[in-house]
């Protein structure tokens, strides 16, 4: 699989298979961000008694570790179908989740 991977040419893409669990986790941090979206904009528009007692500080630093575990749930899955992800970084090799579709995604970007 990771010599078709590497075999892409600009703009075109590979779908493989990505295990239920990372979509099941994908989907409860993506639950979890919105959650703290959603108390942030209660914050500013000050629309709730959570929103009095908001701590921005707190927040920044709960909201900065679910995008940190998106990452690292994301590069976990893909390292375990490519192995080392220097090879597709060295490669201009780019990748993402979709866990809606429960895919895995790569692709190289096309020259612009």
């Amino acid at each position: 699989m990771i010599k078709a991977i590497l075999a892409l040419k600009p703009g075109e893409k590979h779908f493989t298979d990505c295990p239920e669990e990372t979509c099941k986790r994908l989907k409860l941090l993506a639950l979890q961000k919105e959650s703290y979206e959603n108390l942030f904009v209660a914050y500013v528009n000050k629309t709730s008694e959570q929103a009095d007692n908001f701590n921005l500080e707190a927040f920044l630093q709960a909201n900065a570790k679910v995008y940190i575990a998106q990452a690292a749930t994301v590069d976990d899955a893909v390292s375990g179908v490519v192995g080392d992800l220097k090879i597709l970084h060295q490669n201009g090799i780019r990748y993402m989740v979709n866990y809606n579709a429960e895919k895995m995604i790569f692709f190289r970007p096309q020259q612009g």
